[in-house]
């Protein structure tokens, strides 16, 4: 069985602006939780949980067949999700437009397979940085980075694991779909 979930992954040059945003906000708030390695540190667009070999198959296919475009997305903002974990990110302030088209192609092309799925919602990327803290975290400003997707990966967790917890199964070029070439309507002169 495979836990896997589509993400995000950063460039060395994002992970260290994410360390920085990450170090702010450990002075300001002192970790009382576990803080997430920054090894670790990637966008969920879709956790699909665990799956068989034929449904990990069906996750990279459908991988494979999202054409969605590169895009940038600016962090700038810490908080916390209010749930039984009480993780801690750092995020975007607002949607992306993007993320959520390339979220939502990627739920669109898994309707076709035999992968249960979260219900669609709005989409605010985030990095968690810390799990089951005992503070709630206001929304705190950062000093600004951005990460430039071009690509995103199948992720295979390993959750027992402390150092090398996540496997890419696999990337995908962002790109756009492909214009369709259409065939030029003939001249009289050519029905000749």
């Amino acid at each position: 069985m495979n836990r896997l979930f589509f993400a995000l992954l950063p460039t060395a040059l994002e992970r260290g602006a994410a360390q920085i945003a990450t170090r702010e906000i450990a002075i300001r708030h002192p970790p009382t939780g576990l803080v997430v390695p920054s090894e670790d540190f990637h966008v969920t667009l879709l956790f699909l949980g665990t799956l068989t070999d034929e449904q990990q198959l069906a996750a990279q296919l459908a991988g494979r067949a999202v054409a969605c475009g590169p895009f940038a997305l600016r962090f700038e903002l810490a908080s916390c999700f209010k749930n039984r974990d009480l993780p801690w990110w750092i995020g975007c302030r607002t949607t992306v437009p993007q993320a959520q088209t390339l979220r939502d192609a990627l739920h669109d092309a898994l309707l076709k397979t035999d992968i249960p799925l979260p219900r669609r919602m709005t989409f605010v990327p985030h990095i968690t940085i810390r799990r089951r803290e005992v503070r709630v975290l206001a929304p705190t400003p950062v000093t600004p980075f951005e990460w430039q997707a071009g690509d995103f990966a199948l992720v295979r967790s390993h959750p027992a694991r402390t150092v090398g917890r996540y496997e890419i199964v696999e990337r995908f070029a962002l790109r756009e779909r492909p214009a369709e070439a259409s065939r030029p309507e003939p001249d009289q002169l050519s029905l000749l």
